[in-house]
């Protein structure tokens, strides 16, 4: 069994994370600030009417999402430029193992 880390998977995952943090942060001020029209009687109007007690809740969840988006990106940026640094140090033990000419 062996375990092997590509690098530049990493920071292909990183990128994705920050477009979704991009993505949470439109959706959170799309929350904050949609305004469903203020009457009428279809079932439509009555939902999007009701929807603005879940309008706190949704604001809440796409900030709490881009943030934590956010950090993740940034620390697999940092695991795949750890990964670089350990396998460039254990490629130079292995070279200096090698017999010298």
């Amino acid at each position: 069994m062996s375990f092997e880390v590509r690098p530049a998977a990493l920071r292909t995952l990183s990128r994705a994370m920050d477009d979704l943090d991009a993505a949470s942060d439109t959706a959170a001020v799309y929350s904050a600030n949609a305004q469903p029209p203020a009457s009428g009687f279809s079932a439509m109007v009555r939902f999007l009417n009701s929807s603005a007690d879940v309008r706190p809740a949704c604001e809440s969840f796409f900030e709490h999402l881009a943030s934590i988006t956010a950090a993740s990106a940034d620390e697999l940026v940092a695991a795949a430029t750890t990964y670089e640094e350990l396998d460039a140090a254990s490629s130079e033990r292995l070279d200096a193992r090698y017999p010298k000419d």
